[in-house]
């Protein structure tokens, strides 16, 4: 358009993306006989179509979160501690996170993405999770077997008294 009107003037298109302040730039250099003028538009573009719209993993909630605050995948995977490529891999639903990695990606979070236990055996697996413990070092706290915990978990058989006691008081501490 501008090149049109004058001859010698040549449009350069230079884009930017700036996630952190949600907006979408493209700004022009526009070259004038040796004299460079820059214009800048710019406006909110929203989060994208990568936003998921229903966070069902903690790979959605992760890349919810990520986009809210405009984030990198580098820059959460320095804040989880674990490298880049394995946020690409929750996020995209490759993988699942470690359990000793689930109180980092929570405190990330700012909130715990775990629905309300319904019955006694997601009330473990849930404690467990955000603890960070594997079934093996729930089990070792309680004094029972991992079989047994992860039977417990399962829903398969149900703790005795003493064990259910044992765990509330650990929740307790």
């Amino acid at each position: 358009m501008i090149s049109a009107e004058v001859p010698d003037a040549r449009i350069l298109p230079e884009w930017r993306n700036s996630m952190r302040s949600q907006t979408s730039s493209m700004s022009f250099i526009l070259c004038f006989a040796c004299k460079i003028y820059k214009i800048l538009l710019s406006g909110f573009v929203g989060l994208g179509e990568k936003y998921p719209g229903e966070r069902k993993t903690l790979g959605d909630h992760i890349r919810a979160v990520r986009l809210e605050r405009g984030l990198r995948q580098r820059e959460v995977a320095e804040q989880i501690g674990v490298r880049r490529g394995t946020i690409n891999k929750w996020e995209c639903k490759r993988g699942e996170p470690r359990t000793r990695d689930v109180p980092r990606i929570i405190e990330f979070l700012g909130y715990d993405p775990f629905p309300d236990p319904q019955r006694f055996e997601e009330l473990m697996r849930i404690w467990r999770m955000r603890n960070g413990l594997s079934a093996r070092a729930a089990a070792r706290l309680i004094g029972v077997g991992e079989a047994t915990w992860a039977a417990w978990e399962r829903g398969v058989m149900s703790p005795s008294r003493g064990s259910r006691d044992r765990y509330f008081k650990l929740r307790k501490v």
